[in-house]
């Protein structure tokens, strides 16, 4: 199972995502479409932060891994970014229930 953890601060904007895990949804030697969907998806929206919106991200990646979290305060630019990237992976979630958790914390 994929479990992705969007963090929300006081005012219920996304500062921080940290996903764990794999689909196993795909045999030895196969491409596993739902684990790279959710990969491009998360990766897609730091490289928006990063090389777009030029803000400061911590970012770890290792396979199965993922973590980001913004230095500086969330603000619109980042908050259209980030919540567009969680747009595509309830999408995912939704086309596979069961394989993708996605959990929010914090906000109001």
């Amino acid at each position: 199972m994929i479990s992705i953890e969007i963090s929300l601060d006081n005012n219920s904007r996304v500062y921080a995502v940290d996903c764990h895990g794999h689909a196993e949804m795909a045999g030895d030697g196969e491409y596993d479409l739902v684990c790279a969907s959710v990969s491009i998806i998360v990766q897609s929206a730091y490289l928006g932060i990063k090389e777009h919106l030029h803000r400061e991200v911590d970012f770890h990646r290792a396979s199965g891994d993922f973590q980001m979290m913004l230095q500086d305060e969330p603000d619109e630019l980042t908050e259209t970014i980030l919540r567009t990237m969680i747009l595509g992976v309830e999408n995912v979630a939704l086309q596979y229930p069961g394989v993708v958790r996605i959990t929010k914390v914090g906000g109001e």
